[in-house]
């Protein structure tokens, strides 16, 4: 699909193309940002420490002709979880990048729009963007267009934990009803994305990096003949770049989406064929034999897959103003990862392995397996009075595997969200609690925010994980937390 995707999107583009109208004047550029500071305090003493962090979002748009409009914004950082951090500014090839203060590009895009016939809409946006692809909330299992980012990924608003890429995306609508299938507001969206973009991943020693990653202090090996062993060797780690996807015409990231109104019920079926937006790694051990203090030292690095997936999502109104959503999408030899750990133990219980080592070989093991699987969700949600409530299921159906992993066979996830306004809408509380069944992990995050003035807003809450480590949420049980947030929008 990538290799066809330029080609649809240049002969959509030339349909969507006509004469320019008369030039009217352009409307004033519209600057916004939003400035705030974040601080946590630590419930366990042993959890990694966070610095506070500042952060100032900036962004100017303008429509410059009726057809014409852009935009351009930036995001730079001050603190945070970053360890031994240089200044520096994030780029679009590596996946560990140890910047603050840090300047990030945001969305920076030039679109074109044209009515037709007065029914239809189309439009050419062309530069770094962001994507929201499907309905549910919490985990949408077909918006894969952008790469993430984790460095607090349980405190970063979804759309802001996004990586805006470079793309170029065509959307036409057809406001027209087609009585006979009940059908209307119909609409294609094409996307092509020439570079595929890395995920961005916190160092070991941060935070946020997931213990889950980690590698042992200390492995055990058992006796192998014409060594000192059995022995306990001390393990050391680092985190190294791998080369990003080959920047090649054909290598890029592709999606096209189709949707329609059919009998009050909004639908899209999607195809995206390209890089996974989280993280997958390879390890690269080898043995430093000194004979003073012999040890096992480790590599991590991140391994780039792609995969195509197809999926579908639906939204609806019923009766009593409940609002009902859902999506799947089947991931076709997607990578899933387990706990790094156990690639230490089963070298070391593995002769041919250990001898290798003492050979002076690298063993470059992934911590990952390539598996089928079908993601799916179902939410719903409706105010009762002034409070709204959210309900979502989620859940993985893994094919054909038998390797203990970070997530189950069949793992199931329960989200239920709510929110109440008081004092005129000034004071707004909210909870949202987590509960991975399979798993057997939870979480919790209660947050209480208060507007001072029409710009300036107070929030004070607390985050609450509990878990087993070989688990994706699980793992993050030390970092329970307390924190605090003021920002200032202009």
């Amino acid at each position: 699909m990538p290799v066809a995707a330029p080609a649809l999107l240049i002969l959509f583009l030339a349909a969507s193309w006509g004469a320019s109208p008369a030039r009217a004047a352009p409307d004033p550029v519209s600057i916004t940002g939003r400035l705030e500071g974040l601080g946590i305090l630590r419930f366990e003493h042993d959890s990694p420490r966070q610095k506070p962090l500042g952060r100032l979002e900036l962004s100017a748009q303008q429509r410059w002709t009726r057809r014409l409009s852009w935009k351009i914004s930036a995001v730079g950082r001050i603190g945070g979880p970053p360890v031994g951090a240089q200044t520096g500014a994030f780029v679009f090839d590596r996946s560990f990048q140890n910047y603050a203060p840090s300047l990030e590009l945001g969305e920076a895009w030039l679109a074109y729009e044209r009515r037709v016939a007065k029914t239809f809409r189309t439009s050419v946006r062309l530069g770094t963007q962001k994507f929201r692809w499907g309905v549910l909330d919490v985990v949408s299992p077909n918006d894969q267009l952008n790469p993430r980012e984790f460095e607090d990924p349980f405190l970063t608003d979804e759309i802001d934990r996004k990586i805006a890429v470079p793309a170029l995306t065509l959307h036409l609508e057809a406001r027209r009803t087609f009585a006979d299938w009940r059908t209307s507001n119909f609409e294609i969206s094409l996307v092509w994305q020439p570079i595929a973009v890395p995920w961005r991943f916190p160092l070991p020693g941060e935070r946020w990096f997931a213990p889950a990653a980690l590698a042992p202090d200390v492995v055990a090996v058992g006796a192998v003949p014409g060594t000192p062993c059995p022995c306990e060797l001390p393990v050391t780690q680092i985190a190294r770049n791998s080369a990003a996807p080959a920047r090649r015409f054909d290598n890029g990231n592709a999606g096209i989406r189709i949707g329609a109104t059919t009998a009050d019920v909004d639908w899209h079926v999607m195809l995206y064929d390209g890089y996974d937006p989280a993280p997958a790694f390879d390890s690269d051990i080898r043995l430093d034999g000194r004979l003073d203090a012999p040890r096992i030292d480790t590599e991590l690095r991140p391994a780039y897959f792609r995969y195509p997936t197809i999926g579908a999502d639906f939204e609806t109104s019923t009766a009593f103003d409940l609002v009902v959503r859902g999506e799947a999408a089947f991931k076709f030899q997607r990578p899933w990862s387990f706990e790094i750990s156990r690639i230490t133990d089963e070298i070391a219980g593995d002769p041919s392995a250990v001898a290798t080592l003492l050979q002076g070989g690298t063993l470059t093991v992934p911590t990952y397996v390539l598996r089928d699987a079908v993601e799916w969700g179902l939410g719903a949600d409706r105010y009762f009075g002034d409070t709204f409530a959210l309900f979502e299921l989620y859940q993985i159906l893994l094919f054909n595997n038998d390797v203990p992993l970070l997530v189950r066979n069949v793992d199931t996830r329960l989200t239920a969200r709510a929110e109440t306004p008081w004092l005129d809408e000034r004071l707004v509380t909210e909870l949202i609690a987590t509960w991975g069944i399979e798993a057997g992990y939870g979480l919790a995050r209660a947050r209480a925010s208060y507007s001072l003035t029409d710009h300036v807003r107070l929030e004070l809450g607390v985050l609450g994980i509990w878990g087993s480590r070989d688990s994706l949420v699980g793992q993050y049980e030390q970092n329970s937390e307390a924190f605090g947030r003021v920002s200032y929008t202009f």
